[in-house]
């Protein structure tokens, strides 16, 4: 699931050309999980701090060319709604981590 909100979010931000959305809401590489997601997300990231094409987006297109296997997914939601799925997303898989630990050192130990 989380790969499919990922790359909708992706795709979302190529579409509207709006990469700030994600700088507002503090979304960066770790909140990625696939590595295509993580490689798109900081080519895009790159071009726009970049001084030659500062605030610019590549094209889908462009992204296709240089990072291959990345899927686009499309989704009507916007930047912000998708952002803050993946921001939830990313709570949950957290928290299912910790779970884990937990109860692995429960076992292990439970004093």
């Amino acid at each position: 699931m989380s790969q499919n909100i990922e790359h909708a979010l992706i795709t979302k931000v190529i579409q509207d050309q709006d990469f700030n959305t994600l700088e507002k809401m503090q979304i960066n590489e770790a909140f990625f999980t696939s590595p295509q997601a993580k490689a798109v997300y900081n080519f895009l990231r790159e071009t726009y701090h970049h001084p030659l094409t500062a605030g610019h987006i590549p094209s889908l297109e462009m992204v296709a060319h240089t990072i291959g296997g990345f899927t686009a997914a499309y989704a009507p939601d916007s930047v912000a709604v998708l952002a803050q799925e993946l921001r939830r997303e990313n709570l949950r898989m957290r928290i299912l981590s910790l779970a884990q630990t937990i109860h692995y050192k429960a076992e292990k130990d439970p004093m």
